[in-house]
């Protein structure tokens, strides 16, 4: 299911060929999976997931592409001119101990 939801997604991210594979593929496990041969589902998942890897490669590729593009700090924050951040240190004081200690 997966594969096939990643697939719809970014199937423009493929070339047609590495689609069909995969789709070929996704056909081949269901045919698989009615039978009964535990050896022929195996093979046919892990053909399927060779064949995603293809798939993967370009949704990572794609994203780092899309990511390099927007332009940012890198660390995840933004900034702005006219926010001002100031850090610092601040001491907790209990008002009644303060009143204690200006008497």
């Amino acid at each position: 299911y997966q594969t096939e939801k990643s697939l719809k997604d970014h199937r423009d991210a493929l070339e047609e060929a590495e689609a069909s594979t995969i789709e070929g593929r996704i056909m081949e496990l269901r045919q698989a999976i009615e039978g009964s041969d535990v050896a022929d589902i195996r093979a046919k998942t892990e053909a399927l997931q060779e064949a995603s890897h293809k798939l993967a490669e370009a949704v990572y590729a794609s994203a780092s592409q899309s990511s390099t593009a927007t332009p940012g700090t890198g660390d995840g924050t933004s900034s702005s001119d006219d926010e001002v951040v100031e850090e610092g240190d601040y001491e907790v004081i209990d008002e009644e101990e303060e009143a204690a200690r200006r008497d």
